[in-house]
């Protein structure tokens, strides 16, 4: 992709996030008018950068991991990463809803849809990528043989709000299979995880499967869940980068305007130590970032580097945050600035989906031999 038609997706994202998201999350209230959101997916949908299974808009070419995506992540990356400086919470719902087409483009269901993998009963390890673990959802044949049945949990589903389908990767036998079905199919019961410190826009549920019958229709093509682990991790990562450079942008405002002992605070060694320091973790996890999204397959080398990405970034970009917090000492903590509102979406993405400790062992497995 020339670098002509990646600002173009940056400039898009960067207007609807100016134009829609900045408003909503305001100065006001604990996350901003949530109210709102509906409206503002609906622009982010107009705007060609929310993914939709409706038949009108049916694959959304250039939205956040649709078609034009296929061959490199970066204009996916690039408009999570803008959007993610206005508010991470609105970023992830549409790094969200794009992997849940980008799974169920075949499998006419309608959206938002979300992608259920991850369960509570299984740590992630790289022998459970390739085949599944016993904490799996479970594809078994139903008693006609006609038809099989899905059964089982999945935990931390991400997904734009509302959401209307769910693709489920399941186990049948040794290997994985994928199941696209709408939520209101009788069996499917989904429930809100509650309230986290952050990413208040984003909706995350638990999804119980009891006894669902599957039709031969509902089947996708059976693939490891690689291709979208890679993505999940690259995208977290982007919108945490996005997330701390805005993070820095405000600090660096705010001391350039503020005055101590007849000075501009900006001047001060202690305040340029902080900027300096959030910079530099920043322009070191852009590079890392940018690494990994060179890489053009889904293969084991691909997916280690996205699970790198997702280790290294987001705590870079955490560790960045919390710097430029402390730049406006007390103030920070107040919701005029939204520091602190950039620090809760922060400490969320570090632990969501993936906890921190499990990264860091599989990023430890791989320097041992191939995953």
């Amino acid at each position: 992709m020339d670098s002509e038609v990646l600002s173009a997706f940056r400039e898009t994202a960067r207007q609807f996030a100016r134009r829609e998201v900045k408003p909503m999350v305001g100065t006001e209230g604990r996350d901003g008018r949530l109210d709102q959101l509906d409206r503002v997916l609906a622009g982010a949908g107009e705007a060609g950068l929310l993914a939709s299974g409706a038949s009108e808009t049916p694959d959304h070419e250039h939205c956040v991991w649709g078609i034009a995506s296929r061959r490199s992540p970066r204009a996916s990356l690039a408009v999570l990463e803008e959007v993610a400086r206005e508010c991470a919470g609105v970023a992830t719902c549409l790094h969200a809803a794009g992997l849940g087409l980008f799974e169920a483009r075949a499998g006419a269901v309608p959206g938002p849809t979300a992608v259920a993998l991850l369960s509570d009963d299984w740590l992630l390890d790289w022998a459970s990528i390739d085949s599944p673990p016993e904490g799996a959802v479970r594809l078994l044949a139903s008693g006609d043989g006609d038809s099989l049945r899905l059964d089982g949990e999945a935990s931390f589903v991400l997904c734009a709000p509302p959401c209307q389908s769910v693709v489920v990767y399941a186990a049948l036998g040794s290997n994985w299979h994928r199941v696209a079905l709408p939520l209101d199919t009788p069996g499917i019961r989904s429930r809100p995880v509650g309230e986290r410190c952050g990413l208040a826009a984003l909706e995350v549920l638990h999804v119980t499967f009891d006894e669902v019958r599957v039709l031969g229709d509902r089947l996708l093509h059976p693939r490891s869940p690689r291709p979208f682990l890679r993505r999940l991790m690259l995208g977290l990562s982007a919108v945490a980068l996005g997330n701390a450079r805005a993070a820095l942008d405000g600090a660096r405002s705010y001391a350039a305007t503020r005055y101590q002992g007849g000075a501009l605070i900006e001047r001060q060694p202690a305040v340029q130590l902080l900027l300096g320091e959030s910079a530099t973790r920043l322009a070191a996890a852009a590079a890392f970032l940018g690494r990994a999204a060179k890489d053009e397959g889904d293969d084991a080398e691909a997916c280690w580097r996205a699970f790198a990405a997702k280790h290294r970034v987001v705590g870079d970009c955490c560790d960045a945050v919390t710097d430029c917090l402390q730049v406006l000492g007390g103030y920070g903590y107040m919701e005029d600035y939204r520091l602190e509102k950039r620090l809760r979406d922060a400490l969320t993405l570090k632990s969501l989906a993936v906890r921190p400790d499990v990264l860091r062992r599989l990023c430890a497995e791989r320097v041992g031999g191939e995953p």
